[in-house]
C-alpha cells in the first residue's frame, strides 16, 4: 500500500481551497473595515475626553484642529492623511502641539469633522465644554454604517452614536447606542 497523496488528489484539494478563500475574500473586507471603524470611534472619543480633561486642568481654552495633508482648512478626509491636534493656541502652530491623533492607520474610513463647517473648535478651560457638534466615521465601502461621536454643549457630554440601529439598539457594526438627532 502507497502512502501520502497523488497529484491529482493534490490539485483537487488547492483547487477547492482556492474557491473557499475567494469566496470568503470580499466578506472578509467588510470585516477589516468594520473593525477599523470600532477601532477609530473609542480612540477620537478618549482623545476628546482626554483634550477636556487637559482644558480644565490647565484651566484656560485649549483648541482642536481637524488638518488634512498638515494644513487646516477641510472638514473631511477618507485617504488618512488627517490628523486630530490639540494646542493652547487658537491659531495651529505646529511648535505649540498638547496632543496629536494621526489618522494614516485608517485609509478607506471617511472621517468628517461637524462641527458648524469649522475645522477647529476651542475647549473651554473651566468647564471643559465644547461646542455642539460630531465627528462621523464611516467605512468608504459602505457609508450607511456610521458612527458618530458627538460633544454636546450644554450637558458637556462626550458619546458614541450609531446612525442605524436595529430593534436591538445596535447596528451592523456591534454598537450599542440609539442615535439622537439631539445633541
Amino acid at each position: 500500500m502507497t502512502r501520502g497523496f497523488t497529484l491529482l488528489e493534490l490539485l483537487i484539494t488547492v483547487s477547492v481551497l482556492s474557491i473557499l478563500i475567494a469566496t470568503a475574500a470580499p466578506s472578509f473586507s467588510s470585516v477589516l473595515a468594520s473593525t477599523k471603524i470600532k477601532r477609530l470611534a473609542p480612540e477620537v472619543h478618549g482623545f476628546l475626553i482626554a483634550a477636556r480633561s487637559e482644558a480644565i486642568t490647565r484651566n484656560q481654552d485649549i483648541y482642536l484642529f481637524f488638518l488634512v495633508s498638515g494644513n487646516s482648512g477641510a472638514v473631511n478626509n477618507s485617504d488618512g492623511d488627517w490628523d486630530l491636534v490639540l494646542s493652547s493656541s487658537a491659531s495651529y502652530d505646529p511648535t505649540n502641539i498638547l496632543m496629536w491623533l494621526d489618522g494614516s492607520p485608517y485609509q478607506d474610513i471617511e472621517v468628517s469633522f461637524n462641527f458648524f463647517n469649522q475645522n477647529s473648535i476651542s475647549i473651554e478651560g473651566v468647564r471643559g465644554r465644547f461646542s455642539n457638534g460630531n465627528i462621523s466615521i464611516a467605512s468608504m465601502s459602505k457609508l450607511t454604517e456610521v458612527l458618530s461621536i458627538k460633544a454636546s454643549n450644554v450637558s458637556g457630554r462626550i458619546r458614541i452614536c450609531s446612525s442605524d440601529p436595529n430593534e436591538n439598539g445596535r447596528n451592523s457594526i456591534g454598537h450599542h447606542v440609539k442615535w439622537s438627532s439631539k445633541t
